[in-house]
């Protein structure tokens, strides 16, 4: 798609404004639930999510940041080995050079903190341990321009584990995810690769280098990064939720949420245990009550019933009359 528009000198002119309608037509199909996209102006920066008409009304007055050339946020692949890279011009090219100018500024400044310290400790005999300190950044500095295997002219060791790490924190890759695919590379790839072993290698590598990933919070809509100012921040200046963690906060977060479901479940199950056991009990407390109370019952008629007879047999013995006359016919 055509992006040159972005790069005109006014806002006014048709072309900029057919672009303007361009873009909001290519994002469209990237709109959420509430009609929203990121918006690309120069004050939002792809920070907020706005209404798409909205956004087309900041394009218009505020213009299009003019760096945001890859529509990574509104349906664009973002193609990290593109064939843009071969001309040697582009941003990533660009970007590779810049590690690696930073790169040689820091062995600048260290061989100037060694000199340094070597004049001063000169005159008197104390060693200097200077150089022993930048040892390791040396060699380090030296091993990030290796080719990835030998004759590699595409890339050296940094440069594939930079563009790797930057893959990883966009498509939101696992750590495994990465050790599986540097093991599957590092069988691929001819004898000599530089490849590290694992993604723990790797990010310490890009770690000595100087180059460390640090985790950032973001807005749970991707609306805004806490950092600088907002680094502080317990929620989303653009649409108020709170901040999303990651890395080990969120997995600690998901252990944690984890073992309180664990632990409810077991809690349910012994209550269920103790609720049923509870039952049985009084089931048997209400069986024996009744064995009781049916005992008490025939003891209660047999007793009746003994009663009667002894009853009857003093009735017998104390009679003059004969027992036959005891018992007087039925008169009719």
């Amino acid at each position: 798609m055509d992006k040159s528009w972005m790069q005109l000198p006014s806002r006014d002119l048709p072309g900029y404004m057919k672009g303007i309608k361009g873009f909001i037509e290519y994002a469209r199909p990237r709109m959420d639930k509430t009609n929203r996209i990121k918006c690309p102006c120069k004050k939002c920066n792809n920070r907020y999510y706005e209404p798409i008409n909205t956004v087309k009304t900041h394009l218009e007055l505020n213009g299009m940041d003019k760096t945001y050339t890859r529509w990574i946020f509104h349906g664009e692949d973002y193609d990290v080995l593109s064939d843009d890279d071969d001309d040697g011009g582009g941003p990533s090219e660009q970007h590779f050079d810049g590690l690696r100018e930073m790169l040689a500024n820091k062995q600048a400044r260290r061989f100037d903190i060694d000199s340094k310290v070597q004049g001063e400790t000169s005159s008197s005999h104390v060693p200097s341990v200077a150089g022993g300190d930048s040892q390791p950044f040396d060699d380090l500095s030296a091993d990030s321009h290796l080719p990835l295997y030998p004759g590699c002219e595409k890339f050296s060791k940094l440069d594939f584990l930079v563009k790797l790490m930057n893959i990883k924190v966009i498509k939101g890759l696992s750590n495994k995810s990465i050790d599986m695919t540097l093991e599957l590379m590092k069988m691929a790839l001819p004898a000599g690769e530089t490849l590290p072993k694992s993604y723990y290698e790797s990010e310490k590598y890009l770690r000595d280098l100087g180059l460390a990933n640090v985790p950032t919070h973001a807005c749970k809509y991707d609306c805004a990064l806490f950092w600088g100012e907002y680094k502080k921040e317990v929620k989303c200046p653009g649409c108020g939720e709170l901040v999303r963690m990651y890395q080990e906060e969120r997995r600690n977060e998901e252990l944690q949420s984890q073992m309180q479901n664990h632990n409810l479940k077991i809690r349910t199950e012994l209550e269920s245990q103790v609720q049923a056991q509870g039952h049985s009990e009084v089931e048997a407390q209400v069986e024996a009550q009744v064995q009781v109370l049916v005992q008490a019952q025939l003891a209660e008629k047999l007793e009746a019933i003994e009663a009667r007879e002894r009853q009857m047999e003093v009735l017998i013995n104390s009679s003059d009359t004969p027992s036959q006359e005891i018992i007087q016919p039925c008169k009719k």
